[in-house]
């Protein structure tokens, strides 16, 4: 006879467990799917995660970014790590041999060497006007040529010595050739015009008398206990006067190096 349709059925033997009833222990879970999601980490139990669902639990890095202008810290290291690193270089322009058929096999290409030293020049007063002069001296002949920084530029350098090239010997010095550098940069600015120069006097003298009209009046009624602070600040502000409104010109040497070039190139002009 059939069971009372209340009491529930034996599970019968091999069969699963129904589908209400946990699973046996060792057993992992089936998805929805019924196929159970291996390899997926469990998410965590965060309060983000019970609040806001998925939470995502790799991020990306944030690239470091600085925006360079003129002022600019950044670009201010970028401009002292050049001036600390490149003021000095050797260089060599880039030389390809020709092809092997055409070429002997003892041929090489003469160089010779150039010292090019970049200057800066300040003519000072109470107003100020830079120059940038770019010099160089061949060192076998002592030819000086100017705008060397333009001269050069076109040319492809590189810090190694080009296969089958040798370099001329140098007639003259380093510090000779410095010297005779120096004596043309006098020379040149020997020819300015220096009647901005003149007009500076002209205004140190009247700031002179300006200054000591003030202060001689002042000394005049101040009580004697504060005469020599007076008298100090009197001599700061002649020496402010004098710093200021003296002309004078300041010449600098920015970076330089020695450029070995074809001896080829021919008479420069």
């Amino acid at each position: 006879m059939a069971a009372a349709s209340g009491a529930p059925a034996p599970a019968a033997n091999g069969q699963a467990s129904s589908a209400g009833s946990p699973p046996p222990a060792g057993q992992a879970a089936t998805g929805g799917d019924g196929q159970a999601q291996a390899g997926q980490p469990p998410q965590g139990d965060s309060i983000l995660g019970r609040y806001f669902g998925f939470v995502p639990t790799t991020f990306t890095a944030r690239v470091p970014r600085d925006e360079m202008t003129y002022g600019s810290r950044r670009l201010e290291q970028i401009f002292a790590a050049v001036k600390a690193k490149g003021r000095f270089v050797r260089l060599f322009e880039a030389y390809s041999p020709p092809s092997p058929q055409t070429a002997q096999p003892t041929h090489t290409i003469p160089y010779e060497t150039w010292l090019a030293v970049n200057y800066k020049v300040e003519l000072t007063c109470d107003m100020k006007r830079s120059e940038f002069h770019s010099i160089g001296i061949q060192l076998q002949t002592g030819e000086i040529r100017e705008q060397f920084q333009e001269w050069i530029a076109p040319r492809r350098l590189t810090p190694r010595l080009p296969a089958r090239v040798y370099v001329v010997p140098d007639k003259l010095t380093l510090p000779r050739a410095v010297l005779f550098l120096e004596q043309f940069m006098e020379q040149k600015l020997a020819r300015y015009d220096h009647r901005w120069a003149m007009n500076a006097n002209i205004r140190l003298r009247e700031e002179h008398n300006r200054v000591r009209d003030y202060y001689e009046a002042l000394l005049k009624t101040a009580e004697p206990e504060i005469r020599a602070e007076i008298d100090a600040q009197y001599e700061r502000r002649t020496q402010e006067v004098e710093w200021q409104y003296r002309p004078r010109v300041q010449i600098s040497a920015i970076n330089c190096g020695l450029f070995h070039l074809p001896a080829s190139n021919g008479p420069l002009s």
